[in-house]
């Protein structure tokens, strides 16, 4: 017996603590889900920006040792002395002055391996070079690039410390150019300007350091105070941040868009402008560990807290179980059941009663077997009784007949045949219900005897039996009855000779039982009146057949689900009488 658990209390209370507990959980799980995944974003923003300010940081070292560099350079000596010369005696004099100042710029230029080129334009209209180029040739190719000759011989702008990027025109120098533009100033006249110090760096110098630290960026983006994009990691050609976004004294910028975060930084010294851009769904990233966290300690926490309310409601609830199974089983019609409680509360009383409960039902429930017990066992007689007189009625009517017509000593062999039949059927007294269809067949044959004598050459028995189930049990007269109806009723109301029947045999667990006759048939009417449990009339004194209906009586009581009898007929043709039974061998 299994108890429906999604029914029982202790499976409804839980299901319900359940609930109100896994809705606590999961909003105390959502709230601290939320707040700690807010914190790992805004940490993980903040690791970008120390990331953003350590090499901005690098390249502002980087930007400022290029200014270094050129204040050193401006305040050389050799250098102040010789670019404020202006007269010189001859040309030789001048191209030495030029060679001093050119191998001066080329002993600077070997100390910085970023260094591409370093130029000089003085005050006295002559040109310096660390490449000791003496002619203007070089120069003017120089300034025929427009960012180069814009940034070198225009106006200072404050934003503007280096220069946009310009190809060199040497060919030796491989890459774009970077040019740093300073004013030289005489030392010992600092408000009087004597020349224009123009030092240009290798742009690779500074993408070397950003690709070493563009892993991690999505999109890094490297550009001058007016704007000009110098490096961009995924190229773009959209420029993310500018000069202008950054307010006041504030070199850290982060700028949130649908998309995700900007991170900004300004460099003092060069005015550039370093920018990178995390998405959101590289955050959400960096934030997985943190949802793999919650969902496992959510689940975790579920199954705990279930399995210890499991364990204790299964102690609170078990003398309530064990009274719902008990009664589950009574409700099975099984009464033979005893359950012990000692809980000391209203359960325990709850179940005392129930045990006298059960007991006065189980005492008037065997008052009630007995009382029906009798009852039916008068009625079984009764109908038993029914059959008995009726056989002696056709009997001694037989026996009346042939006395009165022949005066034959065949009376002997017919009264034999009655008291063969007398003596198998008085054994109803002594409760003996069922026989073996082996002694059923001798009923019948001793019956068929007599009947020979009645009607010669009227009818004529066929039987086809399995020898195996000679020893079957069946309840006494089942058969006969049938085929006194086959002969009275169907086959001497025909007229003519007829043929009789008899078929025994297994079918599954069944045992089965058919008998067929070739007389009158039965209509419709008739037949509905017999399945239905009518009295049947089949002759014009309406005396009613006892045996047929008694025979479906005792079935149905003997066998209310097991056993069967189903009548099969045509009119003028035939009619076929099927009695199911269990098979069982006899132990009587």
């Amino acid at each position: 017996m299994k108890l429906k658990k999604i029914k029982s209390l202790k499976y409804r209370i839980l299901i319900n603590i359940s609930i109100l507990l896994l809705l606590a959980l999961f909003i105390s799980t959502a709230v601290a889900y939320g707040y700690f995944i807010d914190t790992t974003k805004q940490e993980t923003i903040k690791e970008y920006q120390r990331r953003n300010v350590q090499l901005a940081s690098q390249m502002d070292l980087m930007a400022e040792d290029i200014i270094s560099f050129s204040k050193n350079i401006a305040v050389d000596d050799v250098i102040q002395k010789n670019i404020q010369q202006k007269d010189f005696e001859n040309y030789f004099l001048r191209i030495k002055n030029q060679t001093v100042v050119n191998d001066k710029l080329k002993f600077y230029n070997s100390l910085r391996q970023y260094i591409a080129t370093t130029t000089i334009f003085s005050v006295n209209d002559l040109k310096y070079n660390s490449r000791s180029f003496f002619d203007d040739k070089y120069f003017i190719s120089k300034q025929a690039d427009k960012v180069y000759r814009d940034y070198a011989m225009g106006e200072d702008n404050e934003q503007l410390v280096f220069s946009g990027p310009y190809k060199a025109i040497e060919v030796e120098i491989k890459g774009d150019l970077i040019a740093y533009k300073m004013a030289i100033k005489n030392i010992k006249r600092p408000t009087q300007t004597i020349g224009i110090l123009i030092v240009e760096v290798h742009k690779s110098y500074f993408e070397k350091v950003l690709a070493d630290n563009k892993e991690g960026y999505e999109e890094l983006e490297w550009m001058n105070g007016q704007g000009k994009m110098l490096y961009q990691k995924n190229k773009s050609n959209e420029a993310m941040l500018s000069y202008g976004d950054f307010k006041g004294e504030n070199n850290t910028l982060i700028k949130k868009t649908k998309q995700g975060y900007i991170i900004g930084e300004r460099l003092p010294h060069s005015k550039w402008v370093l920018g990178g851009f995390i998405s959101n769904h590289k955050i959400s990233e960096k934030t997985m560990f943190s949802a793999y966290f919650f969902i496992l300690f959510f689940i975790i926490s579920l199954i705990l807290i279930v399995a210890m309310m499991n364990s204790v409601l299964s102690n609170m609830i078990r003398p309530i179980t064990e009274l719902t199974q008990t009664m589950e089983i009574v409700g099975n019609e099984s009464m033979d059941v005893k359950v012990y409680i000692d809980s000391g509360d209203e359960i325990e009383k709850l179940y005392k009663g129930f045990n006298h409960m059960l007991k006065n039902i189980k005492h008037y429930m065997q008052e009630q077997l007995d009382h029906e017990k009798q009852i039916k066992e008068m009625e079984f007689d009764i109908m038993l009784a029914q059959i008995n007189p009726h056989y002696l009625y056709n009997v001694l009517n037989t026996v009346v007949y042939k006395a009165t017509a022949d005066n034959n000593t065949e009376i002997v062999s017919i009264v034999n045949s009655l008291i063969k039949i007398m003596q198998e059927s008085l054994k109803v007294g002594e409760k003996s219900i069922y026989t073996t269809v082996e002694k059923e067949i001798d009923i019948i044959e001793s019956y068929l005897k007599i009947q020979e004598y009645r009607y010669p050459e009227v009818f004529r028995m066929h039987y086809n039996m399995d020898t195996e189930l000679m020893q079957c049990q069946i309840p006494k007269t089942i058969i006969q009855p049938i085929i006194e109806n086959a002969i009275f009723h169907g086959i001497s109301q025909k007229g003519e000779k007829g043929n009789i029947y008899l078929d025994i045999y297994k079918e599954q667990d069944n045992l089965v039982i058919k008998v067929k006759d070739d007389g009158i048939g039965m209509d419709k009417e008739m037949i509905d009146k017999f399945m239905t449990g009518e009295a049947i009339i089949l002759n014009k004194e309406d005396r009613k057949h006892i045996g047929i209906a008694n025979i479906r009586d005792r079935i149905n009581y003997l066998y209310p689900d097991k056993g069967s009898i189903n009548v099969e007929s045509r009119v003028n043709q035939y009619t076929i009488f099927t009695i199911i039974l269990p098979l069982k061998h006899n132990n009587i």
